[in-house]
């Protein structure tokens, strides 16, 4: 195990250190003559950045994307972050994976499963139902890759069991909006629930396809970091749903298409199930936002009181699934 993580660094500034981290991204920068690298870099605690200078640039760098490299270099404080000025990158020797895998708690994985299983409940319709079975491979290696792996590595919810939470996250607030619809004397249309539960649950399908699991980290194709492009999903329901017997096929595709591919921001969405998934994505990936948020805020900053007043001016606790993440 490391003898400290990232968490720790706000109590090492000024310090040099020498330690492993996952490297999660390079990226090359010249201006006024002067080139250097700016790097992310992660363990279980969290993501710290660094910067690497003209001087001490190795063009070896970018083939340790996505692996665990030991980092030389000193701590700084730069607007009240701590970052890392890097003199040296190197492939790592000896690592213990667990360090560097932000993991859902086990408690939240066990509630996101017990959710699944209700919310699949309510997906009235047998042939939608086997389409869902189908594309997750439910009993599957597919299957655990879903409970298991990062939505995606930076932009939202990119901690192990985060492509489960977002999930079950959306088809949760779809579901909350089919009962607040029930019954409205302002519905003139009635949204299909089968139809909206089966949406929300794969708009997000097509990572499926494009993930790879390394010792540490889920490691993600260049398809995959756009957070599952529509194509993607819409190719995995019209593939599985053309493998499964013919009694057990979805045989109109379009409405559930429709949802998937305005779900993924390709086209607007035109019909009450599409117009309640897209707002249910869009909101799953906001409190992701703002979660992520007071998660960076309580790590570098532990004595900082910002989150408690804003709970107190909202009369409730926010949503701490960044906190639950380092529960492992």
């Amino acid at each position: 195990m490391k003898k400290f993580f990232i968490k720790d660094l706000a109590n090492m500034v000024e310090k040099e250190i020498a330690t492993e981290f996952l490297l999660r991204n390079v990226k090359l920068s010249i201006a006024d003559g002067r080139r250097w690298q700016d790097l992310t870099l992660s363990d279980k605690s969290g993501i710290v950045y660094g910067k690497c200078w003209s001087e001490h640039i190795s063009d070896e760098t970018d083939n340790y994307v996505g692996k665990i490299v030991r980092v030389v270099g000193k701590v700084e404080l730069f607007r009240e972050q701590c970052t890392l000025r890097i003199v040296r990158i190197s492939p790592a020797e000896t690592y213990d994976p667990a360090d560097f895998r932000v993991t859902l708690s086990s408690y939240d994985v066990e509630q996101s499963i017990t959710l699944l299983k209700k919310l699949l409940d309510e997906i009235e319709d047998p042939k939608l139902y086997s389409l869902f079975c189908a594309v997750f491979g439910m009993g599957t290696a597919r299957y655990e890759r879903f409970l298991e792996f990062p939505l995606t590595e930076e932009a939202t919810h990119p901690y192990f069991g985060g492509f489960l939470k977002h999930t079950i996250n959306v088809a949760n607030l779809a579901d909350m909006a089919l009962t607040i619809c029930e019954g409205s004397p302002n519905e003139v249309i009635r949204p299909d629930p089968s139809l909206v539960i089966a949406g929300a649950l794969l708009h997000a399908s097509g990572v499926l396809s494009q993930l790879t699991l390394s010792a540490a980290e889920g490691i993600f194709t260049d398809r995959a970091r756009l957070l599952s492009s529509s194509t993607d999903a819409v190719l995995m329901a019209v593939c599985t749903n053309s493998r499964l017997e013919q009694e057990k096929r979805v045989t109109d595709m379009s409405a559930l298409l429709h949802i998937l591919e305005a779900a993924n921001g390709t086209t607007p969405p035109k019909t009450k199930e599409a117009v309640i998934v897209t707002n249910a994505v869009r909101m799953s990936k906001e409190l992701n936002s703002i979660d992520q948020i007071f998660f960076e805020s309580d790590r570098m900053h532990p004595t900082d009181k910002t989150r408690k007043a804003f709970c107190d001016y909202l009369g409730y606790e926010v949503f701490r699934g960044g906190e639950e993440c380092l529960k492992n």
